[in-house]
């Protein structure tokens, strides 16, 4: 019988446990958040999991990172419009599932605590905030923005209507909405055609 790669088992074990570590900040919170119980739940033992995350900030920091898309899962359909409105409806499908409400929960709803506000202040800072930004540099390179364009706050308003959508309106943010979004708040972004 063959063995399955250990680092194939190994990366599957890691994303189990990052992924039960969102579910439960979703359902309790990052101050309640047991390292003991994310072992158990995930079926690992503490000792591997302290090995990894010797500390809870460490483990809830890889865990937000996991939330964070690779740019290979980012869209790219050519045009900057239909880009940006898959992102917010990949954002919309992605607060409304168990993991992203742990997201949620840790960066506003706990965001009073010390611990909070550290992995608010690096998810900001961090390397990993630059993946969305691609989509809209694409589309700089493509000539459909312009290349002063702001794009921490139109991605900051993105996200701030979706979030709004969600929680406040209690509404979906569906593609015909999400496209009215994006119509709106790019077109002082869009680079003017010169005449003749």
């Amino acid at each position: 019988m063959r063995r399955r790669p250990q680092k194939a088992r190994g990366s599957t074990v890691v994303r189990r446990v990052l992924e039960v570590t969102l579910e439960e900040l979703a359902r309790v919170g990052v101050a309640r958040l047991s390292l003991p119980r994310v072992a158990e739940l995930a079926a690992i033992n503490k000792t591997s999991l302290y090995r990894r995350w010797p500390t809870k900030e460490a483990l809830v920091a890889a865990a937000l990172g996991l939330a964070v898309p690779v740019e290979s899962e980012l869209p790219d359909h050519g045009d900057v419009e239909s880009d940006l409105a898959d992102l917010a409806c990949r954002l919309a499908s992605f607060i409304a599932s168990p993991p992203g409400m742990g997201v949620v929960r840790t960066v506003f709803a706990d965001g009073d605590t010390p611990l909070a506000r550290q992995l608010g202040a690096a998810m900001r800072s961090g390397p990993p905030q630059r993946t969305p930004r691609l989509v809209l540099e694409r589309s700089i390179a493509r000539g459909e923005l312009r290349e002063d364009t702001d794009l921490d706050l139109l991605l900051h308003t993105i996200a701030g209507a979706v979030l709004h959508r969600i929680f406040v309106e209690r509404r979906a943010a569906d593609r015909p909405w999400a496209r009215r979004l994006v119509a709106l708040l790019i077109a002082g972004s869009r680079k003017r055609r010169s005449r003749g």
